[in-house]
């Protein structure tokens, strides 16, 4: 991230958040699911923010032992929580407009998900 970022990381044996604050309070970037869950997504979040100077809050995790990092930690959308990512927070503190997520997916291109409108979504693609 750019050197005006505030870099925040909680690290919990092998799950990271980090929180980098951005100018403005329009947009934050997620990724619950980077490291080893969703290989890259944090990655193309954190990347896009510094592009953009947009707040972010990453999760990653790997693994270690013979199981999967996406079957030791990936949980749904709906369960991440402040209570569970104290990081996270910071992301609802900022109070956005918007928020986008990133997740990754066995088949090619992006899908636009979410509860925003349609046009809103058909803006987001283009």
């Amino acid at each position: 991230m750019a050197d005006a970022y505030a870099r925040h990381d909680v690290i919990d044996g092998d799950v990271t958040e980090r929180w980098y604050d951005g100018d403005g309070d329009e947009l934050v970037l997620l990724a619950p699911h980077g490291g080893s869950i969703e290989p890259g997504t944090a990655t193309q979040a954190s990347t896009v923010a510094t592009e953009h100077e947009v707040a972010c809050w990453t999760c990653t995790a790997r693994s270690e032992t013979d199981e999967s990092a996406f079957s030791r930690f990936h949980i749904t959308s709906s369960k991440v929580t402040p209570e569970q990512f104290p990081l996270l927070d910071r992301a609802y503190a900022k109070a956005p407009a918007h928020a986008v997520s990133f997740h990754g997916m066995k088949q090619s291109g992006v899908k636009v998900g979410g509860r925003a409108n349609t046009p809103l979504k058909q803006r987001v693609c283009a």
